[in-house]
C-alpha cells in the first residue's frame, strides 16, 4: 500500500502543472487492487478545500469526483464505510468536513453531536 497525500490527489485530479501532474498521474497509474492507494480523511478534506476554494471548483462537482474517486479498487480510503457515508451525505448538501464529524462520532456511539454552527446543525449536528 501507499500513502497519498493531498498534494498529489490534487495534481492528479486538476493536472494544472504539467510535471507534477504526470508524476502523480504515473504513481496513481501504477496502483493496482493487490498495491492500493491509501487516502485519509484529512486528505480528502484537504482537497476538498484546495480544489473548492484556491481552485474554485463548483463544490458539486468536488463532490462528484471525490465520490468516484474512493470507489476505485486500487483506492482504499479509511474508515470507507463511514467516509462514504459522509461524501454521499455531503453531495446532499453541507461541508464534507462536517459530514465525517457526524458520521465518525456517529460511529463512536455519540448519540449526538452538538455544535454552534447553524448549516452543520441543519445536516445532522444539534445546535446548543
Amino acid at each position: 500500500m501507499i500513502g497519498l497525500d493531498t498534494n498529489v490527489v490534487v495534481r492528479y485530479l486538476v493536472q494544472d502543472d504539467a510535471e507534477q501532474g504526470a508524476r502523480a498521474a504515473a504513481a496513481i497509474g501504477r496502483l493496482t487492487s493487490d498495491e492500493r492507494g491509501y487516502i485519509t480523511k484529512i486528505v480528502l478534506v484537504e482537497t476538498f478545500w484546495v480544489l473548492t476554494r484556491a481552485y474554485k471548483l463548483p463544490r458539486d462537482t468536488v463532490m462528484q469526483t471525490l465520490a468516484q474517486l474512493v470507489e476505485r479498487d486500487e483506492i482504499l480510503v479509511e474508515d470507507h464505510a463511514r467516509t462514504t457515508a459522509a461524501i454521499q451525505r455531503a453531495c446532499n448538501g453541507g461541508d464534507l468536513a462536517d459530514a465525517l464529524i457526524v458520521e465518525t462520532c456517529r460511529a463512536a456511539g455519540a448519540s449526538e453531536t452538538i455544535t454552534f454552527d447553524r448549516d452543520a446543525a441543519k445536516r445532522g449536528m444539534t445546535l446548543i
